[in-house]
C-alpha cells in the first residue's frame, strides 16, 4: 500500500484523529480531508491496478464518515435548546 500514499495517509489520519475529533471545527474538516483523501486513494488504485491498498482507503472514508457525523450530531445536539433542556 505504500505506493498509494492518498489511501495511506488517510488511513493513518483516520486511525489517529481520534483526539482531533473532540475539537468541533477541526474535527469536521479534518473528517473531510480524510474521506477526501480516502476517495482520491480509491480512485488512483482503481486507475493502477498494481497499486494497492484499497482497504486502507475504505478505512479512511469509514473513519472520516464517522467523525464527520459524530461531529455534526455533536453540534446539533449542542445547538438544539430542546435537547439542552431534555438532557
Amino acid at each position: 500500500p505504500y505506493k498509494n500514499m492518498p489511501g495511506l495517509v488517510g488511513y493513518y489520519m483516520s486511525c489517529l484523529g481520534l483526539l482531533i475529533m473532540c475539537i468541533p471545527i477541526l474535527g469536521f474538516i479534518y473528517g473531510v480531508v480524510v474521506m477526501g483523501l480516502g476517495i482520491l486513494g480509491l480512485k488512483k488504485a482503481k486507475a493502477n491496478p498494481e497499486v494497492k491498498g484499497k482497504v486502507h482507503c475504505w478505512i479512511a472514508i469509514v473513519g472520516g464518515f464517522c467523525k464527520f457525523i459524530f461531529i455534526t450530531a455533536k453540534s446539533v445536539s449542542v445547538s438544539n435548546p430542546i435537547s439542552l433542556a431534555c438532557s
